[in-house]
């Protein structure tokens, strides 16, 4: 089995080692690493070059994200990480079998990536796999779990939440294909989020393993952290009437509508209806979110949802 990471880097000095180290040393694959750096004013590169040669590690490649400026943020609705893993999916040949995202600070079990592909490997249609992650701090102290996802992962709960982090994903060539099309002149608030609407929303399957087999490191300097704990849902009220949660709806069904040739019937139709949620008068918001089928995780995050829509701030 072949697989090619995609790693995102910026002034990622402090942990990219280890980063780098447990990716080489995974169990029983045969690996190619290309990395995307966002101009890193560190020595973040010297540190790879270094670690490739010490680790006798070839197959690799260092490309910079040159595309920053070249497509519109809107209102900085995407992350910054963002235009780096589009570089890399946009970027990366297609001779692989598989695929995975990386980040420059996580820790992974040696058998992280044997793991996934054995979940999807026999997958002739694009295939997902993603994971729950174990918080740790900058000393690998462990902090928790991300929340644990109970639900069966589709489009309709793919539309208004993404379930697991990038750093746990790992996909099939007929996923990366999916992935690189819908990103061909577009950029979404978030790769990992996009990768499990667009490949759910084309009738991709997306196995999601209850278990975590890596260490997700939360510090200072991290671009998103763990939503852990009641008072995220809080920071989620306030971010949905904000109205952030619907500038990120809004480009999210922009490049869906773009790209609708990708979906499955069911797809359009779910998402037609969630438009209709989300332009409609007050007393028709309601019916139309309901009849979209969407839906999201537990039970304060339903109530949100559906809070979310009556305001108009979906």
């Amino acid at each position: 089995m072949n697989i090619t990471i995609l790693l995102a880097t910026h002034n990622g000095e402090k942990f990219i080692k280890e980063q780098v180290t447990t990716i080489i040393n995974q169990t029983d694959i045969n690996l190619k690493m290309i990395v995307s750096d966002d101009k890193s004013e560190d020595s973040t590169i010297e540190i790879l070059e270094k670690c490739f040669k010490k680790l006798n590690f070839k197959n690799y490649k260092i490309l910079t994200n040159s595309n920053h400026e070249k497509i519109n943020n809107d209102d900085e609705i995407a992350s910054v990480a963002t235009y780096n893993f589009r570089n890399l999916i946009l970027n990366t040949d297609l001779n692989s079998e598989f695929y995975a995202f990386s980040d420059q600070d996580d820790i992974w079990d040696l058998n992280k990536i044997k793991h996934a592909i054995d979940n999807i490997k026999n997958k002739k249609s694009p295939a997902l796999y993603c994971s729950r992650t174990r918080y740790v701090d900058k000393n690998k102290n462990l902090l928790g779990h991300s929340k644990l996802v109970t639900t069966k992962p589709c489009f309709e709960n793919a539309l208004v939440q993404s379930i697991a982090g990038g750093n746990t994903m790992v996909f099939n060539r007929s996923a990366m294909i999916i992935l690189r099309k819908s990103l061909a002149k577009a950029i979404p608030p978030a790769h990992d989020w996009w990768a499990y609407i667009v490949i759910s929303g084309c009738g991709g399957e997306i196995y999601y393993d209850s278990k975590s087999y890596i260490k997700y490191r939360l510090h200072d300097k991290n671009l998103t952290g763990g939503n852990r704990g009641y008072g995220n849902y809080f920071k989620r009220l306030i971010k949905a009437f904000s109205g952030k949660y619907k500038k990120w709806n809004n480009l999210n069904i922009k490049i869906l509508k773009d790209n609708e040739y990708l979906l499955t019937d069911n797809a359009k139709k779910t998402l037609n209806y969630f438009i209709h949620a989300k332009n409609s008068n007050f007393l028709k918001r309601y019916s139309h979110l309901n009849k979209s089928g969407v839906f999201r995780n537990s039970k304060i995050e339903y109530v949100l949802l559906y809070i979310a829509c009556i305001f108009g701030r979906l």
